[in-house]
């Protein structure tokens, strides 16, 4: 999917985390990731990571 994206011409950021599990139920750096895109449109760095 990223590929796709970002072929198309838009910005894309991977988010690595560390733990078991889906990370935007269980990760606050995840979670402060997310919401960080959705209210100001701000990807974190790509190949950023979040630990378990």
């Amino acid at each position: 999917m990223t590929g796709a994206v970002s072929s198309a011409g838009a910005a894309t950021a991977t988010l690595t985390w560390h733990g078991s599990g889906h990370p935007a139920t269980h990760s606050d750096c995840a979670q402060k990731s997310i919401v960080t895109y959705v209210a100001d449109g701000v990807l974190p760095p790509d190949g950023s990571a979040c630990p378990a």
